[in-house]
């Protein structure tokens, strides 16, 4: 049997992962991919899963509740798909990491990392080199983002 343990034997899960030092919304993280696709030359896919809401009970502090026919929220709810690094041709898949954040009456999804796809099991020299380099360009140009002052 497969432990937690077992799965990831060395530094292979952070590696594989990068963490935000902020918290994006789903502007910034186009930002955040047209920067990497711009500065490292790679091609980024990605699909966003939306959810909707119309129509919400208000309840102010100081009146009786009533429904709000005209407010209107919507919010990424998953964000993923692949980057590719055409220097050379080495791609991966990756899922954007979801957090929420309470903003004013709602709760805000935010983006706190992304993860790439990992085999469960596998030590980091299981992996092609060039999508360990992939992996490690990305976590560089994420973070010069940040560094410049880009984000949102």
């Amino acid at each position: 049997m497969t432990t937690i343990d077992d799965t990831f034997k060395d530094d292979t899960f952070t590696i594989g992962k990068i963490d935000f030092p902020k918290n994006l919304e789903l502007e910034s993280m186009r930002e955040l991919f047209e920067y990497v696709s711009r500065e490292g030359q790679m091609v980024v896919s990605y699909n966003v899963t939306m959810d909707y809401t119309v129509g919400r009970v208000e309840m102010p502090p100081d009146g009786p509740d009533y429904f709000n026919a005209d407010a209107r929220v919507e919010s990424a709810k998953k964000l993923s798909d692949r980057i590719v690094d055409t220097d050379n041709r080495a791609f991966d898949h990756f899922e954007a990491i979801t957090g929420y954040v309470d903003r004013e009456d709602d709760v805000v999804v935010v983006f706190t990392g992304m993860a790439f796809s990992l085999v469960p099991g596998w030590n980091l020299s299981e992996y092609r080199p060039e999508t360990v380099v992939l992996w490690d360009k990305v976590r560089e140009l994420t973070e010069s983002y940040f560094k410049s002052g880009s984000p949102g």
